[in-house]
């Protein structure tokens, strides 16, 4: 039935592929000689024009990519539990009001433990950990993911298994075979193979319909791949992981491991050592890893691997040599990466020992408000010569000026006065270029525009600045004084500002929109919040236009 109704009507059919990483598809992919080809890949590539709805844990380069290459293809990532999701589950799992409220808030303020509560399975682990340990100053010493890990296994398998050891040899085996091979599900008959009781290990769950096993997220997976590689005392290993990432071919699913590795050369990771010592061996020399690291950081690299780099130079978390290693960095382009709030964590914490760069650019990030308050004061103290980013549900508010500015010699930054109409701002502007798009949840007002035009009314700084407010029109009145959309656009020929208002049906609607055009040193002579009042109060039906 399914096969006529895709012979006779193929763009009608949906093929739905809940959980493609249990499908064992990598060899029955490759092509070899005197196998027929799976009944499964066999229909997705006679039947190209019927539409694909595939969800996994991880992607394989092996076998998925080689399924979708002919379709165009549209990637959605499941984020997992919002800040009040992760409350929600606290509240749930502790029962006691007091105690969720508690312990909530202390883990709300380790930035990185809460970020990683974001995935339930990590959530659920987190307030385990807490509810059986009860020491909380424990959770000051998690600064990294992997610090995180450590905790969370060893505290796991102390409460949960009888022989530490034993268990953490297994998993560890267990894990870096899943790797190599690019697996994620193991047979009864693997696991049996380097361990006894699977069924009782806290970190392995048993999909019972398919008497398989996996690990209980992938990033332990990851985790375990990377204490094994740290007990094999062999650097050639560790630099052939690194190969694995590198060249026509690479692996995506190695380079967590390589991020935990770095982390795991921590000698200030709390627990490391006890992890170590439980293998019996000897830890690898992490120096060969670091340079790396280094010449990789400074070389031009696609905009995710330049974000998975600055996540190993945050897990390995050693302050000279993030210091040595960003000295050599002078643009960091991040456009079209997605920043989670965890990303722009790692973010600042890369940049705080940055004295200047020249060029930062976080353009299409979907950087939403919270993380780019996170990124604020970093970038406010940054001396940028070009300074590019989005922000998305910002609210009307001068905040971001900061980043616009330069601070003061004792750390302190200061804004501009907006009632100074001399033509001289409080700091001096150390950009040269700077190129903005600002998503705001309110109205933007007549002090924010013109406070925007005050920084840059006596540099010589480039700008594309565009601000865009989301709000319900119908809840505008004909008195506002406020703006829908603000652009301006200077650069060393001409000087260009639009203001937009709402639409509004009243007889005695103001413009819908402005637009003054002038050369940049007219621009720099405008008493910009008489202009703009002026316009934000005629009471004129059409757009209004002044050039010169």
């Amino acid at each position: 039935m399914v096969e006529e109704m895709l012979k006779r009507s193929p763009e009608k059919v949906l093929l739905i592929i809940d959980g493609f990483d249990d499908i064992n598809l990598l060899e029955e992919t490759s092509g070899r000689t005197g196998q027929s080809e799976n009944g499964l890949c066999d229909l997705l590539r006679r039947h190209q024009s019927c539409s694909l709805l595939i969800t996994t844990r991880c992607r394989s380069p092996g076998s998925l990519d080689q399924l979708i290459k002919e379709r165009q293809t549209r990637f959605t990532e499941i984020l997992g539990f919002s800040e009040n999701g992760v409350k929600w589950y606290f509240q749930k799992f502790f029962k006691n009001e007091q105690n969720s409220e508690d312990t909530f808030h202390f883990v709300r303020g380790n930035e990185m433990l809460f970020t990683s509560c974001c995935i339930p399975v990590i959530c659920w682990i987190v307030c385990t950990v807490l509810k059986i340990s009860k020491v909380k100053g424990d959770v000051d010493t998690m600064k990294t993911t992997t610090s995180i890990f450590v905790h969370v296994v060893s505290t796991l398998l102390e409460n949960h298994t009888r022989d530490f050891r034993e268990q953490l040899q297994s998993l560890c085996k267990l894990a870096e075979m899943g790797t190599k091979n690019s697996k994620v599900l193991f047979e009864k008959g693997e696991i049996s193979n380097v361990m006894l009781n699977p069924d009782g290990n806290p970190f392995l769950h048993k999909l019972h319909q398919r008497k398989k096993y996996s690990f209980i997220h992938l990033s332990f997976q990851e985790f375990f791949t990377a204490l094994k590689y740290t007990m094999m005392n062999s650097t050639e290993a560790v630099m052939e992981l690194t190969k694995s990432v590198e060249g026509e071919n690479p692996k995506p699913q190695h380079l967590s491991v390589i991020r935990f590795l770095l982390g795991l050369s921590n000698h200030e990771v709390s627990g490391r050592e006890k992890l170590i010592a439980s293998e019996g061996a000897t830890m690898f020399s992490a120096q060969p890893l670091k340079d790396w690291l280094r010449e990789k950081v400074k070389k031009p690299n696609p905009s995710e691997i330049t974000l998975f780099l600055l996540h190993c130079l945050y897990e390995l978390h050693e302050e000279e040599f993030l210091k040595r290693t960003m000295e050599g960095v002078r643009y960091i382009n991040l456009q079209n990466s997605p920043l989670k709030r965890r990303d722009c964590w790692v973010l600042q914490y890369c940049l705080h020992c940055r004295i200047s760069i020249a060029r930062l650019n976080l353009r299409r990030c979907k950087l939403t408000a919270d993380g780019f308050r996170l990124l604020k004061p970093v970038l406010s103290q940054l001396n940028c010569e070009d300074l590019r980013f989005d922000v998305e549900g910002l609210g009307d508010s001068s905040e971001f000026l900061e980043v616009l500015t330069r601070s003061r010699p004792d750390g302190s930054s200061q804004l501009p006065q907006h009632d100074e109409r001399d033509g001289r701002v409080p700091e001096k502007i150390r950009r040269k270029s700077v190129s903005m798009h600002l998503s705001c949840m309110e109205s933007i007002s007549v002090r924010t525009v013109s406070g925007i035009l005050d920084v840059f009314r006596a540099s010589g700084v480039e700008l594309d600045l565009e601000m865009s407010a989301e709000v319900d029109e119908q809840k505008c009145s004909n008195e506002t004084t406020d703006f829908s959309n603000f652009t301006v656009k200077r650069d060393k020929d001409s000087f260009m500002l639009t203001v937009e208002q709402y639409e509004n049906s009243s007889p005695a609607a103001v413009p819908a929109a402005v637009t003054l055009t002038l050369l940049p040193s007219d621009g720099l002579r405008v008493d910009w919040e008489k202009f703009l009042k002026f316009f934000n109060n005629k009471n004129v039906s059409s757009t209004g236009a002044c050039e010169r």
